[in-house]
């Protein structure tokens, strides 16, 4: 006999020599080779034959008797989120209204994985003004593969669809011109000569101030399918592919245009219009609605101004290091590459149908305001689209590296570029054609506001090209804080110091002369600013986050902004609470 070892002794194997015997001896977590030399054995009686059979001599009942036993058909959990959101919404470039919104999202999932079905639907309303609720409705279905392992990789591809619709209600009122007191300080002056003929006042200055009133109201429609596999390479890398149609119609309405004038009559110096006779004054003074909400006026309906074909193929690395603070401060390694290739149709471009070629205006369908009439006189749409087809390519790159430093301190570095081969119409250059190149908008790269510069104003310049990176140092404030306030626990308070520095631009081909430093230094933007990261949970279980940042932009005259339009803040602030 030459063992004696619990549970076993694996895989004996007897030397060419037959001096020693190796076995292995497995424990926990691990496994060691053992080494005996066969000399070393002793005799011993073999002991009494045990019959292994241990169904044969169980005397019990059936476990089919005691448990009803049958296959794993899935277990469904159900889940129910409620949703409250505050603050404004956003088409395009152009914030929208102020709102406050409600809903919930439904889940329905199998408890092992296999597939889920998502739901949510949210109503949103405008604070200020009376507009149409705008609403969110969408569901998303997702089916994973049984894990197929073999040679210590899993084979677990999850297949998605998704659909969702988004209305959203923009109502554009521009600062309204006040007219002046009674005061000859401003306005516009024509001067009266004294020999007019039909001159009411001889030897007069009329001052004719003029104000306009007006709200647009913009009621967009966005639609979206999407199809889509995810195949997981290893633990830590993804391949993906998916095919995504988005559709995006508009309404534009006049709900409001007030027009008032007032003329101010001027002899040697003095205002002589509060003395003359009222049948005079009243001809001075005009106030016209022309527009009210109950009797909009229809610009043009369920115009298609975007519609796209898209398929594309993406691949990501991620590693996160699973540390206590990874919530507040996470530490680890992203990197993405992704390609897609667009078919978009979009508005070029419209054409006014109450205005032939020549600029003039066709009085034969035409009413007071401008709307043309077909021929049983029901309003018409005043423009009508010129559309155009595009052929698109787009290259997107991001790494992002979170290094974990001495003292829970943690330095960051972040980039991302983008690129798309068109060069976008500017819709604020001269010589162009009604509301040309608006509509091109889901073309464009945006650089502004919270982590894409956030020293400057949401939507501060855009182009086909982009490019932004980012620098941080966060460090703990208060490591530990274990303070609770009704069902929120503060835990963990995190500070970091970043800088950032981004550009786009719109161009078709580059050249090698576009990049040098010198023409690319008058396009990069720059900043600098501090966050505070506040780690909180609820009911003990949920996680949570609360944060302030500030940032101070560098560049702000190099920003492409009107004649009129001011130059943004010296700081900008943020803040912010939620899942």
């Amino acid at each position: 006999q030459l063992t004696n070892v619990v549970g076993g002794a694996f895989t004996p194997t007897v030397s060419p020599d037959g001096k020693t015997l190796v076995y292995s001896g497995y424990r926990a977590n691990d496994y060691s080779l053992y080494r005996l030399a066969l000399d070393a054995g002793r005799s011993a009686s073999a002991g009494p034959t045990l019959s292994r059979d241990y169904r044969s001599i169980f005397l019990g009942p059936k476990l089919a008797d005691e448990y009803p036993t049958t296959p794993y058909g899935g277990r469904q959990v159900f889940s129910f989120l409620p949703i409250l959101q505050f603050g404004p919404t956003y088409v395009g470039n152009t914030f929208g209204l102020n709102q406050i919104s409600g809903g919930v999202q439904l889940s329905s999932a199998e408890m092992l994985g296999g597939e889920e079905l998502t739901a949510w639907g949210i109503l949103g309303k405008n604070l200020k003004d009376d507009t149409d609720p705008n609403t969110d409705v969408g569901v998303y279905y997702q089916r994973s593969m049984l894990p197929r392992v073999g040679n210590n990789r899993t084979f677990n591809p999850t297949f998605y669809a998704a659909a969702r619709r988004r209305e959203i209600d923009n109502l554009v009122k521009p600062e309204p011109t006040i007219l002046p007191p009674d005061t000859l300080a401003s306005g516009t002056l024509y001067p009266v000569e004294t020999d007019t003929a039909d001159l009411l006042i001889p030897d007069v200055q009329q001052i004719l101030y003029q104000a306009y009133e007006r709200r647009d109201l913009f009621k967009t429609t966005m639609g979206l399918l999407a199809l889509g596999i995810e195949i997981p390479l290893t633990r830590r890398q993804t391949l993906s592919l998916q095919y995504e149609w988005n559709d995006y119609n508009e309404n534009w309405s006049l709900q409001r245009f007030r027009q008032q004038s007032r003329i101010y009559l001027v002899q040697d110096g003095v205002d002589i219009s509060g003395s003359l006779p009222e049948e005079i004054q009243s001809q001075l003074l005009q106030d016209s609605v022309m527009v009210t909400p109950g009797e909009g006026r229809s610009y043009y309906r369920n115009l298609d101004f975007y519609t796209a074909h898209e398929v594309g193929a993406a691949w990501s690395y991620l590693r996160f290091k699973p540390t206590a603070n990874q919530l507040a401060d996470p530490q680890g390694r992203a990197l993405s590459l992704a390609y897609r290739y667009q078919s978009p149709t979009v508005v070029d471009y419209l054409v006014d149908l109450g205005v032939d070629d020549d600029g003039a205006v066709r009085n034969d369908q035409i009413d007071d305001f401008g709307f043309p009439h077909d021929e049983f006189g029901v309003i018409q749409d005043r423009f009508t689209p010129v559309r155009t087809r595009l052929r698109v390519s787009e290259y997107i790159a991001s790494y992002v590296e979170r290094l974990g430093l001495p003292h829970d301190n943690t330095l960051s570095l972040q980039l991302l570029g983008a690129y798309r081969d068109l060069r976008l119409k500017d819709p604020e250059s001269e010589d162009t054609r009604v509301l040309e190149g608006r509509f091109h908008w889901p073309l464009r790269y945006y650089l502004g506001g919270m982590n894409l510069l956030s020293g400057y104003p949401y939507f501060s310049t855009w182009g086909s090209k982009l490019f932004y990176s980012r620098v941080g140092y966060s460090f703990p404030v208060l490591p530990r804080i274990s303070r609770r306030f009704l069902n929120f626990t503060a835990s963990k308070l995190y500070a970091e110091l970043f800088a950032e520095a981004g550009a786009v631009g719109n161009f078709g081909n580059a050249e090698w002369g576009d990049l040098k430093p010198q023409r690319l230094e008058n396009h990069f933007l720059t900043d600098a600013g501090a966050e505070l990261r506040l780690q909180l949970f609820s009911f003990y279980r949920v996680p949570m986050t609360a944060f302030f940042q500030v940032a101070r932009p560098f560049n702000r005259d190099r920003l492409p902004l009107a004649p009129d339009e001011p130059r943004p803040d010296r700081w900008r602030y943020y803040f912010g609470f939620g899942l």
